[in-house]
């Protein structure tokens, strides 16, 4: 086989491996409540309804939260993250208690936003509790400590795939067609 060609397969092999690795994924489990249900989520306290058709931001459904409720995600190990947990929110009617999203890391450091306390109107509104990516986080938790009902709804945080994740079949044919087509033109030029 010519030098040019064993050249250019070595390349194209060292571009695919060093282009599939360490994608990000979510890492909340149902966090848009498209299931109908809590599923993915651990509750404690008097919930209102777990899942609430009529109103929601995107999609069918979302949380609605009342009285002393807590509903949280655990993340058993603990998670790399590689963005902020995001979520929307929304009163049922003027709201003025206390409600927090809490990201808590392995080390049992938090990071909260307090998304209550006047701070939540009866439109939808996005909210950001900045995580730091440098901690690896164990929980998620939503807490609320009026009865008025407040919704949640398309909850996100984004992982750190591991670096040794094995890469989809496409990722890794697309590059390998691409070099045996080129192998198979550059062949044909040498022959001629």
């Amino acid at each position: 086989m010519n030098r040019n060609i064993r050249l250019i397969i070595l390349v194209g092999i060292l571009i695919t491996i060093s282009t599939t690795t360490g994608t990000a994924s979510e890492l909340i489990i149902n966090g848009g409540f498209e299931t109908g249900d809590t599923t993915g989520w651990s509750l404690v306290g008097p919930v209102f309804d777990g899942s609430v058709t009529t109103v929601h931001h995107t999609g069918t459904y979302s949380l609605s939260m009342g009285g002393m409720d807590y509903i949280n995600q655990t993340f058993s190990p603990a998670v790399s993250t590689s963005g902020n947990l995001t979520f929307w929110g929304k009163a049922s009617d003027t709201f003025t208690g206390p409600a927090y999203a809490t990201v808590t890391y392995s080390d049992a450091t938090t990071s909260e936003l307090m998304w209550g306390g006047g701070m939540i109107s009866t439109t939808w509104t996005q909210f950001t509790v900045p995580v730091d990516n440098t901690k690896l986080v164990s929980k998620v938790l939503f807490n609320t400590g009026e009865t008025i009902p407040l919704y949640l709804d398309d909850v996100s945080l984004s992982g750190v795939a591991a670096e040794n994740d094995i890469p989809e079949f496409p990722t890794m044919a697309i590059p390998v067609i691409s070099i045996i087509g080129l192998m198979f033109l550059f062949q044909r030029r040498i022959g001629k």
